[in-house]
């Protein structure tokens, strides 16, 4: 008798398991169908690799500027001076340490873009190309409003606080873009 009220609670515990996830299942489903909870944004923009394509290794050396300190190096490319045809502004950017956890910056928040005149720290999107921990990079751009066109007497990017350095500054100037 012992031996079937244990096969019951475990066919019931079973049947109850099952229940459970394929309910789970299904309201994720409707949930997904219908833009609610959590899901990761699909974006129309171009693919941020795509973006590479066709830049030759020298000329993005001569547009990439580097900070080095606090045990990372951060390396960022102004890439409108080699795609001037992008409405949005783009910089190639990456960071490289082999002490520090890199996944923790969400690049977006931490970015301040300056033109001298026009300050903005909101609105930029950061697409990655590579996420690891000790190795990121990726595409970090925002909408141009204003803050460069061929009169545009610099622009600054500045990443602010990654491996404890409060500002990394990153300054393009008009000789950059008017060769």
């Amino acid at each position: 008798m012992r031996k079937i009220i244990t096969w019951v609670v475990a066919i019931a515990f079973v049947a109850t398991a099952l229940i459970f996830f394929y309910f789970q299942q299904n309201n994720s489903k409707s949930k997904a169908n219908t833009g609610e909870g959590n899901r990761i944004e699909q974006s129309t923009a171009v693919d941020p690799e795509k973006l590479l394509d066709g830049i030759d290794e020298s000329k993005l050396f001569a547009v990439t500027r580097r900070t080095e300190g606090g045990a990372v190096t951060v390396d960022a490319a102004f890439l409108n001076i080699l795609k001037p045809e992008e409405k949005d502004l783009i910089f190639y950017v990456t960071l490289n340490t082999h002490t520090v956890d890199l996944s923790s910056y969400d690049i977006a928040k931490i970015a301040v873009l300056s033109n001298g005149s026009k300050t903005v720290n909101q609105g930029f999107t950061w697409r990655a190309i590579s996420d690891d921990g000790h190795h990121r990079s990726g595409i970090l751009t925002i909408k141009n409003d204003g803050l460069f066109n061929n009169n545009t007497g610099f622009l600054e990017l500045n990443l602010r606080t990654i491996g404890a350095i409060p500002d990394r500054k990153f300054k393009w100037d008009k000789s950059d873009w008017k060769k």
